[in-house]
C-alpha cells in the first residue's frame, strides 16, 4: 500500500531538508571519480593478482582487529570471573 502524500504539493518537500543544504559538487564528483576509478582498477585486475590483493586486504583486516577482539575477550572474562 503507497503512503498517502496527498497533503505535500510540492516534490522538494518529499525530498526533506537534504536539498537545501548547499554541497560542494566539485568535491563530491572529485571523491566520486577516485572511487570509480579505484573500482576500474580493481575491476581489471586478473584473477590471481586480485586473489593476493583480496588476501592482503583480509590479511590488514585481521591483524587491525583480532587484537581488539582478544582484548575485549580477555576484559569480557575478568568481568564474568570478578562477579562470580
Amino acid at each position: 500500500m503507497a503512503p498517502n502524500l496527498d497533503h505535500i504539493h510540492d516534490k522538494a518537500d518529499i525530498k526533506g531538508e537534504t536539498e537545501h543544504h548547499e554541497l560542494d559538487e566539485a568535491s563530491l564528483d572529485a571523491e566520486l571519480t577516485d572511487l570509480q576509478k579505484e573500482i576500474a582498477i580493481v575491476a581489471a585486475l586478473p584473477e590471481e593478482e586480485y586473489n593476493i590483493a583480496e588476501k592482503k586486504l583480509v590479511r590488514k583486516i585481521d591483524m587491525r582487529l583480532l587484537p581488539t577482539l582478544f582484548i575485549l575477550l580477555v576484559l569480557n572474562y575478568l568481568d564474568r570471573n570478578a562477579l562470580a
